[in-house]
């Protein structure tokens, strides 16, 4: 049977059951612009990168701690890897609201974005300064891992 022809379901359109042919983005769809209450904390700010990169052991788990020295909204998230099995879960946590980006570690395809296609967050989150920012990061591989992840933003 044919994914173009459909048995006993022809008032249906047709349409591939697990969207193989679908783009990741529809051409006609507009980027997410966050709202002008979102956006005006972040009028005359510098953009700012605070790149964390680890090397990690065969499951071995490192915590990494960023401070921003004034405050820092964080608009996306950026990282890689080195490509193996098992690749990286990272957990990233607000220590001054004691505020956690998830429940627990979440692999890092489904938490950061790549340089061509960056991960931007429906709205800024504010970094109060001074705060350290907790990245967690936990290689799930049998061998060593590198990479980095990177937490774009503006600052002051």
């Amino acid at each position: 049977m044919s994914i173009w022809q459909r048995a006993g379901a022809e008032h249906l359109p047709l349409r591939h059951p697990l969207g193989v042919w679908l783009i990741q983005r529809k051409l006609a769809t507009s980027a997410y612009v966050p709202s002008l209450q979102a956006r005006l904390p972040l009028a005359g700010k510098m953009p700012f990168w605070y790149v964390v990169d680890f090397v990690l052991a065969a499951r071995e788990t490192r915590e990494y701690r960023v401070t921003p020295g004034s405050d820092f909204y964080l608009v996306g998230l950026l990282g890689d890897s080195l490509p193996q099995v098992g690749g990286v879960k990272a957990y990233i946590y607000d220590s001054k609201r004691k505020q956690r980006f998830s429940d627990k570690p979440v692999n890092s395809v489904n938490l950061v974005g790549t340089a061509s296609q960056p991960f931007f967050h429906r709205a800024p989150y504010r970094f109060p300064a001074l705060s350290p920012v907790l990245v967690k990061v936990q290689n799930l591989g049998i061998i060593a891992n590198a990479g980095q992840i990177v937490l774009y933003g503006v600052k002051d």
